[in-house]
């Protein structure tokens, strides 16, 4: 694989995503002080949605939907991912939810994925997790929303919350499960997408957290680095409990406060706590620092190969900063962007579909990444004897863009 990646030295503005001919209006940071986003935004939330926060700081959403009929779902999401862990911790972050289903205060190691399969739910299709850059999430999608199985949704929820045991034995036998984790993801695409990042970010950590993080970290992390990094991240500060389904948004408002009476075959359980008990510190550790994002003075060129993929063209504009705060006028912009990207990517497709283009395909883009930067880009593939060309026709559809822009025939 040959990869071009072209970072334009012009400042943003200049282009506006690449592509759209308005001015750029100020940039707005999004508010800090504020427990959900839309406290801080000029557009009026449904007002069906119940928002909470709890008094150690853990913040809730339930939204009643009866299509369809009695389902939910629950999801907890931890606002830290990898790039939260330290040099001793490369991989922990996807470790640790791996071992929320290896052994809990109160649901003992192999017996989750049993509990699951009682109350009709398959670990995989309806109960899972993820690891991000920047958070940890677990979802449960429950097509039963009876009281009982919502009850145990809520419990084992709770026990990911600060209860899990990290049994040394267990942690040994999960090294091999994220041992094959990493021997699948090592592809080509996978090295290309680090390779990309470092070039975009050379100066953060962000190429340096991959959330499957390092073989000898996997393979030799002692118990105290699981405890340390669960410890100083999965804090009410930092979670987020959202349920979508036929629910009574009192009842379970109720239950993820205060907790219910319970009792679950095979668990010496009569009663699950509230999320109110968990523990916030008093000075919880903050992330570390992301590390220098430069807008840049001139093009940068870079090159990665390997010849188990094909040919990749990317050009891309970045822009350091925060992303503006949601409201309606960061929503039009947002939509003068992606008519613009929609309009020029149409153009190349029409030269695609003409059969002659050295292009296979194209796309284009426009986001805020991990809250540092703004980043506009076109992706395309080319065929291995025509990338300049191929390099060529993005050049001339962009600039054709930029300095005649677009018809209303495009437009409509």
């Amino acid at each position: 694989m040959r990869m071009l990646l072209q970072r334009v030295g012009a400042p943003l503005a200049a282009v506006c995503l690449v592509l759209s001919a308005c001015a750029e209006p100020e940039r707005r940071t999004p508010a800090a002080d504020v427990d959900f986003v839309h406290q801080a935004s000029d557009i009026a939330t449904d007002p069906a949605v119940r928002y909470g926060v709890l008094e150690n700081g853990m913040r809730y959403a339930i939204l009643p939907n009866d299509t369809p009929e009695n389902a939910a779902f629950v999801r907890l999401t931890i606002e830290a991912g990898s790039l939260a862990e330290s040099d001793a911790q490369r991989g922990l972050a996807h470790f640790v939810e791996h071992m929320i289903f290896n052994g809990t205060e109160n649901v003992p190691e192999g017996e989750m994925v049993p509990l699951l399969e009682r109350y009709g739910l398959a670990f995989g299709p309806d109960t899972n997790a993820a690891t991000s850059f920047e958070w940890v999430r677990y979802d449960m999608s429950i097509p039963n929303a009876e009281e009982q199985v919502l009850q145990v949704a809520l419990f084992l929820m709770r026990e990911a919350a600060d209860r899990v045991s990290f049994d040394p034995d267990a942690i040994d036998r999960e090294r091999g499960v994220i041992l094959g984790e990493a021997r699948a993801r090592n592809t080509p695409v996978s090295r290309w997408q680090q390779a990309y990042l470092e070039f975009l970010y050379p100066e953060t950590r962000i190429h340096h957290r991959f959330p499957i993080g390092l073989i000898d970290v996997i393979e030799t992390a002692p118990r105290e680095e699981f405890v340390d990094y669960y410890e100083a991240f999965y804090v009410p500060g930092r979670a987020f409990l959202t349920i979508v389904g036929d629910v009574d948004v009192e009842a379970m408002e109720a239950m993820i406060r205060d907790g219910f009476a319970m009792e679950i075959p095979g668990l010496d359980v009569s009663a699950a706590e509230g999320f109110s008990t968990w523990a916030q510190p008093e000075e919880p550790r903050a992330l570390p620092e992301l590390g220098e994002i430069r807008a840049a003075e001139a093009p940068r060129y870079g090159f990665f190969h390997d010849p188990e993929v094909v040919n990749i063209i990317a050009v891309d504009v970045v822009e350091p900063g925060a992303p503006p705060a949601d409201s309606r006028e960061a929503r039009r912009e947002r939509s003068l962007r992606q008519l613009g990207n929609a309009i020029v990517q149409r153009r190349l497709q029409s030269l695609i579909n003409s059969g002659d283009a050295p292009l296979v395909q194209a796309g284009l883009s426009y986001v805020d990444e991990f809250d540092a930067a703004r980043r506009a880009g076109v992706f395309a593939v080319g065929s291995s004897e025509r990338w300049r060309e191929a390099l060529a026709v993005i050049e001339q559809e962009l600039r054709r863009a930029l300095e005649h822009g677009f018809t209303q025939a495009e437009l409509d």
